[in-house]
């Protein structure tokens, strides 16, 4: 589909210089030599899906060139790649019915059925970068990172890493024991008001919610 179609007014440039700055690249301009010309399409990434794009230049209604590419998502989260276990995750804030609805979409119209439920959620809609996707399974890798336990389990998979997910970083962490179990940890979150206590006696940090 057609997802980007405005008219470019190019910047006049001599003797580019690429340098490298804090967040990347910057391109630098010198006086003298030849002549170049910037074009800069604003908006651009965030309209873009993953996959094949083609890119047609005209000037003045005349054809000029085809720019034929792949579309990344360069900071896409792991957990989204295997869509099986994305699916999976979504347990945990979606309805039973969306999941099935989702589950039983053929193969290839699986991943577009996937998209439109996180759609309703899209807090920019004109876009096709999905910000609160991104930020959901942003918590997932972070959470297999941060809770997983000694055994196989995923850190996502954990009630420390569910609550995480759900909620974020909470605001507060303390660590204690007590005369039933050898750790305990209080998460807070003030905005919330909410509280939830873990617990473990395994010593292999598998913390169970029990408050």
């Amino acid at each position: 589909k057609l997802i980007f179609e405005e008219t470019i007014i190019p910047v006049e440039a001599k003797n580019i210089i690429i340098e490298e700055c804090e967040n990347g690249l910057a391109l630098k301009t010198e006086e003298g030599g030849d002549a170049f010309y910037l074009y800069e399409l604003k908006g651009l990434s965030s309209r873009l899906i993953e996959g094949k794009a083609k890119i047609e230049i005209y000037k003045e209604e005349k054809f000029i060139d085809t720019l034929n590419t792949r579309i990344s998502w360069i900071e896409k989260p792991a957990s989204l790649y295997d869509m099986k276990s994305a699916i999976e995750n979504l347990s945990l804030i979606a309805e039973s019915e969306d999941i099935k609805r989702i589950k039983s979409a053929e193969e290839d119209e699986r991943y577009e059925e996937f998209l439109n439920y996180w759609k309703s959620f899209d807090p920019t809609p004109e876009t096709s970068y999905n910000e609160i996707m991104a930020e959901f399974y942003g918590r997932v890798d972070e959470a297999d990172e941060k809770f997983a336990p000694a055994d196989d389990t995923k850190g996502s998979k954990t009630d420390r890493g569910e609550i995480y997910i759900k909620y974020g970083e909470p605001d507060s962490v303390n660590r204690f024991s007590s005369d039933e179990y050898a750790s305990v940890e209080l998460w807070k979150y003030t905005d919330l008001n909410l509280e939830f206590y873990f617990a473990d006696n395994s010593g292999l940090g598998n913390f169970r919610l029990i408050e």
